[in-house]
């Protein structure tokens, strides 16, 4: 499933066949943590689609009353309690089979919709602030999930104080990326 989701139409397939949501609590799932990796894996390709973004950002009907951008949230906090920002996240702890480190691909897709822009830029939640550690780290999935989202991130204009002041400092952090000359994922470089 992973790999046909280079197929746009079975991508949009999976999303209107609802394996979003299934995907969705599978993860919140504790018992079924030996294929959360996969499991993320997976929800990142649906939802590139905007369907399957709308999905994660509880806009589908289907939320039962949610709050917009509740369950990103949640699995947001997977991903911060599983690499904790005072520690190393080196590609190893990316090889287990309970790794959701692709839930920062995530924040990319749905930073493409309006929606998902306004759910991370709510100040009140502080979930961009929490993300923007990973930043630096050592793993290269997170890195492209957090500099993709801070790329989609500054096209919202209301937003570009707040985003270049020193609590967001995407500037700063974007240039001393580029500049430390460290960078050596491909895909981070273009996203920066």
């Amino acid at each position: 499933l992973i790999n046909m989701c280079q197929l746009r139409l079975f991508k949009m397939n999976l999303a209107k066949m609802g394996i979003v949501k299934r995907l969705i609590n599978s993860v919140l799932d504790s018992s079924q943590r030996n294929l959360r990796k996969l499991q993320c894996m997976l929800l990142s390709n649906v939802t590139q689609d905007s369907r399957g973004s709308r999905q994660l950002l509880d806009l589908d009907g289907e939320s039962k009353g949610r709050p917009m951008g509740t369950t990103l949230r949640k699995l947001v906090n997977i991903l911060l309690s599983s690499f904790p920002v005072n520690q190393q996240h080196d590609r190893s702890a990316s090889c287990k089979s309970d790794s959701p480190h692709y839930l920062a691909h995530l924040l990319i897709n749905v930073t493409q919709l309006q929606e998902g822009r306004n759910v991370l830029l709510d100040k009140e939640t502080g979930v961009l602030v929490s993300l923007l550690p990973y930043f630096k780290s050592e793993n290269e999935v997170l890195r492209q999930g957090i500099v993709g989202m801070l790329k989609n991130l500054c096209h919202e204009l209301k937003f570009v104080s707040w985003l270049l002041s020193p609590k967001g400092d995407a500037l700063g952090r974007t240039m001393g990326l580029l500049k430390s000359g460290k960078e050596r994922d491909t895909a981070v470089l273009i996203l920066a």
